[in-house]
């Protein structure tokens, strides 16, 4: 739902009827178009606590009918068209804003000065500001000596009240005031003008005057209307001619000027008034978009833009909340209404970028939902997958023990069957060791008895021997003995005999 936020007098004068510059029949049609539904109120409607406004549904009360209210939620978007210089305005702003509302054209009291600095910082649009500068008795004096004229302006009033026109005439200052459309004349000094200026207590600044071109001898500006479209992108919708009224120093509507097709006035001077309006269209975006940059949520200008005899473009004001009368005093009824219906488009196409980031906003949640609950899957998983583990790593132990208690029962049997082993060998050692041992006595004892019988043998050999040799000692002795009894001859023999005998022996 959209939402038209009005003034409480200005709701209440719709609701019954009453002549006004706004038109809600026109944002009714425009939202039908964009398939929106659309809701108009006060501040006075809206119900804080419960989040809802007692709007107004654009049906005004006639013979016999009342104007109906309804109670609806409080619109996402909000197009704005009331002045937000009050605090009480401010703080609903931010209160709305807090809520997660969207409000555009905000920023509608701006200050003028505030304004002319933003654009001045765009060096493409420089050729196009007059000179201005807070009024101070010095900037007055220095921007009087460079110009015939200059123009002394509250910063944030409207519909041109309050304006000062101030030149020199011979050798005086004059000043030109504007009030509701009368021209007040008076002559002053600079140091004068300026006091009366900040008496009013409005904060003003001073701006160098344009030599306008001139209908009849009246100044002539042009309202531009620049507004954002139903693809959020600025678009020019269209300019309309401003004429003061006879010796008024304004072309304000309401101080008594008129409108007129910007087409014949630019056929009256003999002037290409495609050219003319493709520069002023060119001039008017240029302006938004730098305005774009630093006033947020600013959608629909209505800018004042003076031409010179050569044909060059000056902007002379910016109005945020452009009141829309000048097309219909000009009889441009198509682009009248299209001011009314490009607000609608351009909140439809909020609406529906919102509609988009909440959708996307639902899809993250129910993503971050979806991620929650795998990870929580996951993280049930990996538990599970943890106690299994667990599980397996104690089976694991469990395996790993019995095959530990199998390697120790075995090595435990294999030792004790290498100690059986061991003693086995060891007394099989002992055992050989012992047989060796009776071996050897018993070797040592036969080698003994060997020897011993050996020895004996020996030993009776030998007496054997020597009782031979004996006996044959005694028989050679008895030889010799009878061989000293007999002849030589029969020594000789004995004698081999005995030789052949000692022979054998050997």
């Amino acid at each position: 739902m959209i939402g038209i936020l009005y003034h409480p007098s200005v709701l209440s004068r719709l609701m019954n009827g009453k002549g006004s510059f706004e038109k809600p029949a026109f944002y009714k049609e425009a939202a039908r178009k964009a398939e929106e539904k659309v809701i108009f109120f006060s501040p006075l409607d809206i119900n804080w606590q419960k989040g809802t406004v007692r709007g107004w549904n654009g049906i005004a009360a006639g013979k016999g009918r009342r104007a109906d209210r309804l109670r609806v939620p409080l619109p996402s978007v909000i197009v704005n068209r009331m002045r937000t210089n009050r605090n009480y305005a401010k703080k609903m702003i931010q209160r709305l804003k807090g809520r997660g509302r969207i409000m555009f054209n905000e920023h509608n009291v701006v200050s003028k000065l505030k304004i002319h600095h933003i654009l001045a910082a765009n060096k493409k649009l420089l050729p196009h500001l007059p000179a201005a500068d807070a009024v101070s008795s010095s900037s007055v004096k220095e921007l009087l000596d460079q110009n015939a004229c200059l123009f002394l302006k509250p910063s944030t009033s409207s519909v041109g009240n309050g304006i000062i026109r101030f030149r020199k005439i011979n050798d005086d200052t004059v000043a030109e005031m504007n009030i509701l459309g009368r021209t007040k004349l008076k002559k002053v000094s600079i140091d004068q003008i300026v006091r009366i200026v900040k008496q009013r207590k409005q904060g003003y600044l001073v701006q160098r005057g344009i030599s306008l071109m001139k209908l009849d001898g009246n100044p002539v500006d042009f309202r531009v209307s620049v507004q954002k479209d139903g693809r959020g992108r600025w678009k020019y919708v269209g300019s309309v001619g401003k004429i003061a009224k006879k010796g008024s120093i304004v072309t304000n509507i309401h101080c008594g000027g008129r409108s007129r097709k910007a087409a014949d006035l630019f056929s009256s001077w003999g002037w290409d008034g495609r050219k003319i309006e493709r520069k002023i269209a060119k001039l008017g975006l240029r302006i938004a978009k730098t305005l774009d940059k630093e006033l947020p949520h600013i959608a629909d200008l209505g800018l004042d833009i003076a031409l010179d005899e050569q044909q060059h473009p000056w902007l002379i004001e910016v109005n945020f909340r452009d009141l829309r009368i000048t097309f219909r005093g000009a009889g441009e009824k198509e682009k009248w209404q299209a001011t009314f219906e490009n607000p609608i488009y351009y909140a439809a196409y909020l609406n529906k970028q919102l509609k988009q980031l909440k959708q996307r906003e639902k899809e993250q949640e129910q993503e971050e939902k979806q991620k929650k609950e795998q990870m929580k899957e996951e993280k049930v998983k990996v538990k599970e997958q943890e106690k299994e583990q667990v599980k397996e790593k104690e089976k694991e132990k469990e395996k790993e023990k019995e095959e530990q208690q199998q390697r120790q029962q075995q090595e435990e049997e294999q030792r004790q069957q290498q100690e059986k082993e061991l003693e086995e060998r060891q007394q099989d050692e002992k055992e050989q060791k012992k047989e060796e041992k009776e071996n050897q006595k018993k070797k040592k004892k036969e080698k003994k008895k060997k020897e011993k019988e050996k020895k004996k043998k020996n030993e009776k050999k030998k007496n054997e021997k020597k009782k031979k040799q004996e006996k044959e000692q005694r028989k050679k002795q008895k030889s010799e003995q009878r061989r000293e009894q007999k002849p030589e001859s029969e020594k000789t023999a004995e004698l081999k005999v005995a030789a052949a005998l000692l022979v054998n022996e050997a």
